[in-house]
């Protein structure tokens, strides 16, 4: 995951972002979030389903622009790595969580639908 967001930051930021500017800032920022966003597309190819790749798209763009403000203020594409890694690592903190709470959800249902079976099965004897 580091070097995909290593390499986005680079492709997105160092090189079109720089390469944009020369149109205006708003042009830079708004164009290389576009293509940053639709370049998610790709999900699509990997197997992923329609919507959750058109969230990822909108996601994408969304947070295009907070990578372009940190690295326009910044000059440096490291204070956009770091706030990266960080949102990435706290998402994953965050998926674990809930698959973890779905799993003991799941666990606690079949444990309450093995009773309910065990009391009904000794209530028909």
């Amino acid at each position: 995951m580091l070097n995909i967001g290593f390499i986005e930051k680079i492709i997105f930021r160092g090189f079109l972002f720089r390469a944009l500017t020369k149109h205006g800032i708003n042009n830079a920022v708004l164009i290389s979030n576009i293509i940053f966003g639709i370049g998610h597309i790709l999900n699509l190819f990997c197997g992923a389903e329609l919507i959750s790749t058109l969230v990822q798209i909108i996601y994408s763009i969304s947070i295009g622009y907070l990578y372009a403000t940190i690295f326009h203020s910044s000059g440096s594409l490291l204070p956009c790595i770091i706030t990266d890694q960080a949102i990435n690592s706290l998402c994953i903190f965050n998926i674990s969580y809930h698959l973890c709470k779905i799993q003991i959800d799941y666990h606690r249902s079949t444990v309450y639908h093995r009773q309910l079976q065990f009391f009904l099965h000794h209530l028909s004897s």
